[in-house]
């Protein structure tokens, strides 16, 4: 018996080919991999807090690893674990995580929260979401009467040509995969009762627009994507008929909605003793400081830059509608408020991710723009389009290589090591970017300038040990030589910072390799106990971008420090150098903040 693909019109083959695709992906790379192992990896990062609430809710014999604290988690005054995220996702993945869970149970395998059932289930979890929200992305679009072939190609080229790939089948653990899910289905929604207006859509509606704030309180911005779906409608809506009329039902649809979102507040009330808590302790907004050049165009993570698709939507979108004032305002009125609450977020980049990943909960409004756009222009333009977006797949998904395997970097890109990278592939390039450039932590208060220093390596300094040959090149500048494996390092008394959260340190120092290789010379920051014990440690190397021998080069670090644990704990900076290269340093200079006061232990 063959199948007949002639059932399905184009866009259902396009998300097919998608599906298919990404199957294969998910099983010969995400899973296995060269290692045979790669799923054990699949719950990372943010995804491990949402994950969390299984594990706190359903095991008691659960050990938290205390890594964690104060990361995903929070410890209250009353000795409760509050989980930093909302629930949302968790609930999106329950019927996934009890599938594992019957499973394993049904092989009678221990309970392993972490292993090889429950990360691959929350593997196939990103898949179904994703698929499930391209689905009704179609649906949404066939209502404004878009081609098919438009149809097919956006829905091709939004996930091909945006970081949507990568967080449904590389990290479909975080939260973004299934926003962009739930945020489709209620577009969809909307649109449809608008012209079919059947009081079930109302109640979907309210557990939909629940769903998608439980994910994402953030997510609330989707009411302002709601007047796009009147553009192209032939038909006036009837307010009075649809709303005044139908009051019984828009009541128990609102409580439902309210029902759906107070189990979060439940969820607290029997966990912590509280339905309303500020689980983002330390965190917050800068509403009168939004990053908006930054969050749309910085090489750090903008989202114009590593999603240049949904720059190419919003042009597509104005010139088709240059003339119409109103599907401008429209625009606006949702683009605008998007971008600026998550540019206002404290962390405007949002950590590690490919890309600017918050914006993929929104994907469905680039895809509907593009197609909208796509529409309304001469067939000529439309194959440019096709043309210029092809060239924009091929950019990310390479991209998209290039942090999966760790070319580009994770956290801290910028101009020069965008440039530096491009194009570039291979194993020879991998882990070849350093520095560390951390944006300072949400604070309230006014950094105090605790020290500023410029080392003078001519002269002793108690605090520094073994600072190698020093060499005086003039009057001017004093450098240090160093080609053992350590030699250089400087300690800071942790009863220094135990007044404040945290600390932040910049750091600058100029470079010059004289032999070797100075891919394994690395700053590192230690925290030593009483006992001189290390029990926390970060390392980066000493230049962002690598050195030939007889080349310099000045860079600047910029460290978010943890508090000591005790008073007579040291905080150590120094030198590794692994590969005993031959080098000089001069020019070091430090300076060291104290952040957001607070009140001894």
């Amino acid at each position: 018996m063959e199948f007949n693909f002639k059932i399905f019109d184009l866009s259902q083959k396009s998300i097919l080919f998608i599906g298919l695709f990404s199957v294969l992906f998910i099983f010969f790379i995400r899973w296995n991999g060269f290692s045979g192992s790669n799923y054990l990896q699949i719950i990372k990062s943010d995804g491990i807090g949402y994950f969390y609430y299984f594990p706190q809710t359903f095991d008691s014999n659960f050990e938290i690893d205390s890594n964690q604290l104060e990361v995903f988690l929070h410890l209250l005054p009353n000795n409760s674990t509050l989980n930093k995220y909302p629930i949302g996702t968790a609930l999106m993945q329950s019927p996934f995580v009890t599938s594992a869970w019957l499973i394993d149970a049904l092989q009678a395998k221990p309970l392993n929260w972490f292993g090889e059932s429950f990360q691959k289930l929350i593997s196939i979890a990103g898949l179904f979401y994703a698929i499930l929200g391209l689905w009704f992305m179609r649906k949404l679009l066939k209502l404004y009467e878009i081609e098919e072939r438009i149809i097919s190609f956006s829905l091709f080229a939004f996930f091909f040509g945006t970081n949507l790939s990568y967080y449904s089948l590389v990290e479909p653990s975080m939260s973004h995969v299934y926003s962009f899910s739930m945020i489709s289905v209620g577009l969809w929604l909307i649109k449809k009762w608008r012209s079919v207006p059947n009081v079930k859509f109302v109640f979907w509606m309210a557990v939909v627009f629940g769903l998608i704030i439980l994910i994402r309180p953030v997510n609330v911005l989707f009411i302002f994507l709601v007047p796009l779906l009147t553009l192209n409608e032939k038909t006036d809506f009837n307010f009075k008929q649809n709303f005044v009329r139908n009051t019984k039902s828009i009541t128990l649809a609102s409580l439902l909605l309210i029902g759906v979102i107070s189990i979060q507040l439940i969820f607290w009330k029997w966990k912590h003793g509280s339905f309303f808590l500020w689980s983002y302790a330390d965190e917050g907004f800068y509403f009168d400081k939004p990053q908006l050049i930054d969050y749309l165009m910085s090489f750090r993570k903008g989202l114009f830059i590593y999603t240049p698709l949904s720059l190419l939507a919003v042009i597509v979108f104005l010139w088709a509608y240059r003339k119409n004032i109103k599907y401008i305002f429209l625009f606006a009125l949702a683009f605008v408020p998007l971008v600026y609450l998550h540019s206002a977020w404290w962390n405007w980049y949002y950590g590690d991710s490919y890309g600017n990943r918050v914006m993929i909960d929104f994907m469905a409004f680039f895809i509907l723009l593009f197609a909208l756009g796509m529409k309304n222009i001469s067939l000529n333009w439309q194959r440019i389009l096709v043309i210029f977006s092809t060239i924009l797949i091929l950019l990310n998904l390479f991209q998209t290589y290039q942090y999966y395997e760790g070319i580009m970097s994770h956290f801290d890109m910028n101009r020069e090591k965008y440039w530096a990278i491009f194009g570039k592939a291979g194993a020879d390039n991998i882990g070849k970017l350093g520095g560390n450039d951390d944006i300072v932590r949400y604070h309230t208060e006014d950094m105090i300038l605790l020290r500023a220093q410029t080392v003078d390596f001519g002269k002793p300094q108690a605090a520094w040990l073994g600072v190698g040959h020093v060499d005086t090149l003039d009057q001017q500048e004093v450098v240090c030589r160093i080609n053992s494996e350590f030699g250089l390092s400087l300690r800071f008394p942790g009863g220094e910072v135990m007044d404040f959260a945290s600390t932040y340190l910049v750091l600058s120092n100029h470079v010059k390799l004289l032999h070797g290789n100075d891919q394994q010379i690395y700053w590192t920051i230690s925290y030593f106990d009483s006992n001189f014990q290390i029990y926390q440690y970060q390392s980066f190397k000493i230049n962002e971008l690598p050195l030939l021998v007889s080349e310099s080069r000045t860079n600047t670090y910029r460290i978010n420090l943890q508090r000591p644990k005790n008073p007579n704990d040291l905080i150590q900076l120094a030198i590794w150098n692994q590969s005993k290269a031959d080098f000089e340093i001069s020019k070091l200079h430090f300076q060291w903040y104290s952040i957001n006061k607070i009140l001894r232990d």
